[in-house]
């Protein structure tokens, strides 16, 4: 493929970015009606496969269905299929506890022992899935991400059931989400090197179903699997998220999109806690001074409802000034045995982590709650990204960027190739192909010759940022073709 061959500068990147994005994006948002948007969200029987529930927990021919499932499990001998045949079953329970949460009042008891069924089926999955990665038989890995990519979708699933339920079963849909998270992450950890987790990881990310906000419930997943996941894969995984919500913020360069995100968030299924770090994580990648404003608004709009409805109280501010003085602790011994570049970016993100920390304790002092809370949260968010940025210079990480970017860049060019686009109909694709490649054999040269920190951290992060804006107008143009 041949794209327009127009030398720009870097900062022709933005107005791409920009003016691009408020075609096709803010079009889309100021035409749809915001409940439309967050019903998308939802996870669907559909999405787990299943067309139909059947006969629901309670009804008194229930126990007949599980003997049909007990009958399957015992003829079947092959360890793949006996875990996906329970895998189905875990599915299937998902949708019987969606139907039950429809139709019966939230403190039912049904409600409640369904809950407590699915937990003994998720036991049972684990094991099995355990059984499929001792075998090494060819369709494990296989089996391995469609384990891990529904169970991502029952995490989602979970938060969206617990609006409008008593505390009993919120509080057993918390555990549930704790425990599935605990699996998925054990089912990665199969992996022999961190770099194979990593890589497991992002291909069941892309996998999910595409949309507006799928980088927002999907790292609020990550942030679940963070506390369960050993420390050697942690920064693996704080990789996948960085690139996942990269794609969301080039999306915030449009106005519309901005405006829908302010009414969207508070209302999107999810833990309004999680919701509060993601953003943190989101708003640490953000120049733009008029969208890092935004982003506070909905943010302080979410912590104080998140107060008032006593899920951030003390125990929860407590919690994450722990993790923050874990991460600045961590941060401070790597930072000692690195060997990187003087960096401006590196040192402003630990001062800021050190200092927001220093802030969060002297908040909770006060018993100031939202505040406390708050601090410790950016805290967490820039020790992250001085984590990932030191990184880039610490073995050959620069170098598998560079690669991960080259292996991207092509892979929108098939897109572009099959869905064939020409120069005249989007020219805003091209030209943003065009300056991707320029980008890239700058990054190669500096890569070659060991750059300044800085620099290679700035064009990096920009070339991210231009391939996860052409991703999203191919999707968006996908998508706009099926309507």
């Amino acid at each position: 493929m041949q794209y327009l061959k127009k030398s720009m500068k870097i900062n022709k990147t933005i107005l791409i970015l920009v003016f691009g994005t408020l075609f096709f994006a803010g079009s889309v948002f100021a035409q749809t009606d915001n409940s439309q948007i967050i019903k998308k969200q939802d996870i669907t029987a559909k999405d787990l496969g299943i067309t139909s529930p059947g006969i629901l927990p309670g009804n008194p021919f229930y126990f007949l269905k599980d003997w049909s499932r007990g009958i399957q499990d015992t003829l079947t001998f092959d360890p793949v299929k006996k875990a996906e045949l329970q895998l189905d079953v875990v599915n299937q329970k998902a949708v019987e506890i969606k139907k039950l949460k429809d139709f019966l009042p939230s403190s039912s008891k049904n409600l409640s022992e369904a809950l407590d069924d699915y937990r003994g089926s998720i036991d049972s999955l684990g094991q099995k899935a355990g059984d499929v990665k001792n075998s090494s038989v060819p369709e494990m890995s296989v089996f391995l991400d469609k384990l891990s990519g529904s169970l991502i979708k029952h995490i989602q699933l979970f938060s969206q059931l617990k609006s409008g339920t008593g505390d009993v079963i919120k509080n057993k849909l918390s555990a549930l989400q704790g425990k599935i998270a605990e699996l998925i992450v054990k089912v990665l950890s199969a992996n022999e090197t961190p770099d194979q987790f990593r890589g497991q990881l992002e291909r069941i990310v892309r996998d999910q179903d595409s949309g507006a906000f799928k980088e927002i419930t999907i790292a609020e997943v990550l942030d679940r699997l963070d506390e369960k996941t050993f420390e050697e894969n942690r920064l693996g995984l704080l990789k996948v998220q960085e690139n996942l919500l990269l794609k969301f913020q080039s999306r915030l360069q449009s106005e519309d999109f901005s405006r829908a995100l302010s009414e969207i968030m508070p209302q999107l299924p999810g833990d309004p806690v999680r919701k509060i770090k993601i953003l943190d994580e989101i708003r640490e990648g953000i120049s733009d001074n008029n969208i890092k404003n935004n982003l506070n608004i909905i943010r302080q709009d979410l912590l104080q409802k998140a107060v008032d409805s006593k899920e951030i109280r003390k125990p929860e501010v407590e919690s994450i000034i722990d993790q923050a003085n874990a991460l600045i602790s961590d941060l401070s011994n790597t930072i000692a045995s690195s060997s990187i570049p003087k960096s401006a970016t590196i040192s402003g993100l630990v001062s800021k982590a050190s200092f927001n920390l220093i802030q969060a304790k002297q908040a909770l002092a006060l018993d100031n709650y939202v505040q406390a809370f708050g601090q410790a949260s950016a805290s967490i968010s820039a020790a992250n990204y001085a984590l990932i940025d030191i990184d880039k210079f610490n073995g050959h990480y620069a170098e598998d960027d560079l690669t991960n970017l080259k292996q991207y860049h092509d892979e929108l060019a098939s897109q572009i190739d099959n869905a064939e686009l020409n120069a005249s109909s989007t020219p805003d694709i091209f030209s943003a192909m065009s300056t991707s490649e320029i980008d890239i054999a700058k990054i190669s040269d500096l890569v070659k010759k060991n750059p300044k920190a800085d620099t290679l951290i700035s064009l990096i992060k920009e070339a991210k940022l231009l391939l996860s804006w052409i991703d999203n107008q191919l999707a968006d143009l996908s998508q706009a073709k099926k309507s």
